[in-house]
């Protein structure tokens, strides 16, 4: 399994139980996504097809908005996707006091 592939599996599988789903077949029916493909997403047999689909996974699982980002961010790397570019931040300006403007 490759490794994007392998973290997003071991994710949606700790997603589930820590929501507390008993099974697949409860997780399917709240996700709208049949019991053996969400099995088959958690054994990293198969990716989600799309980012809808790894949103509904985590909204039947009551995910927060950073986990979605994460798994967002999981699922371009296992689909082979570039990867969300880091937010850069530009440096902090020194704190100088502005120039003293002079009218003629």
């Amino acid at each position: 399994m490759a490794g994007g592939r392998e973290e997003l599996a071991c994710h949606l599988a700790a997603l589930k139980q820590r929501s507390g789903l008993s099974s697949c077949s409860e997780w399917g029916r709240k996700s709208h996504i049949s019991s053996s493909t969400l099995h088959r997403y958690c054994s990293g047999t198969t990716v989600p097809p799309d980012c809808r689909t790894v949103v509904g996974i985590a909204t039947a699982c009551s995910a927060d908005d950073e986990e979605l980002v994460e798994l967002l961010a999981q699922w371009r790397v296992a689909t082979g996707q570039a990867a969300l570019p880091e937010i850069v931040r530009p440096a902090p300006e020194s704190r100088r006091s502005p120039r003293p403007r002079t009218f003629s």
